[in-house]
């Protein structure tokens, strides 16, 4: 019998960024960016020097981690880790055990709604048709096309 893998766990995908000056947080956020997709971000408060950053899939979270102790901006050494925060890892449990389901973003709403309907056909898309000009029917008696 096969089974699939098990759901990832979405506290996975988080990790905290630490180490740089509250006035360099645009700096670090354009940067991390370029990692992935950042579906959530939690900042310190208080101008603290960390953020906690959420990524949309394992890879993403993996490269970000690869910036451990890296300089950036030549002036910036910064620590990279998966989240450790208990109130972050609370907060993914809390949607995860919730009988209700997560908020699904707008842009895919529509896709997820119609991927639930097996049976339904799209007939707003415009099917190919065989040009019937002179050039198509000469290429016909032709080749044989």
């Amino acid at each position: 019998m096969l089974q699939c893998p098990p759901a990832p766990r979405y506290t996975d995908f988080w990790v905290t960024i630490y180490g740089f000056p509250p006035s360099a947080i645009s700096t670090i956020l354009q940067h991390f960016a370029q990692c992935g997709t950042i579906v959530d971000k939690v900042f310190s408060p208080q101008n603290g020097n960390w953020v906690h950053l959420k990524y949309a899939s394992r890879l993403e979270c993996d490269k970000a981690l690869n910036y451990n102790e890296k300089i950036l901006g030549n002036n910036i050494m910064i620590g990279v880790t998966q989240c450790k925060d208990k109130n972050i890892i609370d907060k993914e449990n809390m949607c995860e055990n919730n009988t209700q389901p997560c908020k699904v973003r707008p842009l895919a709403q529509n896709a997820y709604k119609s991927a639930q309907n097996d049976s339904a056909v799209d007939n707003n898309i415009s099917l190919p048709q065989k040009s019937s000009g002179l050039m198509n029917k000469a290429m016909d008696l032709f080749f044989g096309w």
